[in-house]
C-alpha cells in the first residue's frame, strides 16, 4: 500500500515537501497547508524561483490544479487559489459520505488487512499525542485526514481513489478553521478514530459501511450547523 506523503509528526509543524516531489505535488501541498492561501494570486516567477523549478514545469502544474479546481485562472487576472464557499465544503463533505463508507467497507471485507490496522492505530496514536496547548490543530488535522485516506488507498478501488483525491477534502479543515476538531479533545478523537479501526477489523463489510457513514454524517451535520445550512 503506498504511503501517504502527508502523513505528519504530532507536536511540529510539517515542513515544506522536498524537492522530489513534482511541481504539482508541492504546489497542491502548500494550497492544502495554507501556505498559499485562497484569494492569494500565484505570480510565475516568484513561484518558479521559490520551488527552484523553471517556468516550464510550473506552468504545467497551474494548468493541472485549474484542472482540479484548486486554482482559477482568466487573462485579465492571472491565477488565483480558490477561495471555496461554505457552501463548496458542504458539497466536498457530502461527497466524504459517499465515498468513505464504501472504503471502509472493502476494506473490512479484504482478506489481509493486519498492515491497514497497524498503519491505522499508529495514526490514531499520534493523534492522542497532538498538543492543542501549541495550537497544533494543523497536526491533528493531518492525522484525521491520514487515517482516511489510508483507509481510501487500502480500498485498492482505483476509481474511487481517483475520485476522493480529485474531491479536496484536504482543504475542509484548514478552510474550517478546523471547528470541528476543537468541539473535542485530541485523546478523544484518537478514541473515536480507534473505535472505527475495531469495526474494520471485525470483519463485517456492511456494518464497517454504516460506521463510517455516522461518523462522516455527524461531522457534515455538524459543519452545515454552524454555518446555517440547515436547519436543527
Amino acid at each position: 500500500m503506498p504511503k501517504n506523503i502527508l502523513g505528519p509528526q504530532a507536536g511540529a509543524k510539517r515542513a515544506p515537501l522536498p524537492t522530489q516531489y513534482s511541481p504539482y505535488v508541492r504546489l497542491k501541498d502548500m494550497i492544502y497547508r495554507g501556505e498559499l492561501p485562497a484569494g492569494k494570486r500565484l505570480v510565475e516567477r516568484e513561484l518558479a524561483e521559490r520551488l527552484l523549478i523553471s517556468r516550464i514545469p510550473l506552468r504545467e502544474a497551474l494548468i493541472r490544479l485549474q484542472s482540479e479546481g484548486l486554482v482559477l485562472s482568466g487573462k485579465n487576472t492571472g491565477a488565483y487559489v480558490v477561495d471555496f464557499s461554505p457552501a463548496d465544503l458542504a458539497e466536498i463533505y457530502s461527497l466524504r459520505r459517499v465515498l468513505e463508507p464504501f472504503a471502509a467497507r472493502l476494506v473490512a471485507e479484504s482478506k489481509d488487512k493486519r498492515q491497514v490496522l497497524q498503519d491505522l492505530r499508529e495514526i490514531c496514536q499520534r493523534m492522542n499525542e497532538v498538543s492543542v496547548d501549541e495550537r497544533a490543530w494543523d497536526n491533528l488535522d493531518d492525522c484525521d485526514f491520514e487515517f482516511h485516506w489510508v483507509i481510501v488507498q487500502a480500498s485498492q478501488h482505483t476509481r474511487l481513489i481517483r475520485a476522493y483525491d480529485m474531491s479536496q477534502i484536504r482543504v475542509l479543515g484548514r478552510r474550517d478553521q478546523y471547528r470541528y476538531l476543537q468541539t473535542v479533545s485530541p485523546t478523544a478523537t484518537s478514541e473515536m478514530h480507534l473505535k472505527l479501526v475495531d469495526v474494520i477489523a471485525l470483519g463485517n463489510g456492511p456494518k464497517a459501511e454504516k460506521a463510517f457513514f455516522e461518523h462522516v454524517d455527524h461531522a457534515m451535520k455538524g459543519y452545515l450547523r454552524t454555518y446555517g445550512l440547515t436547519k436543527g
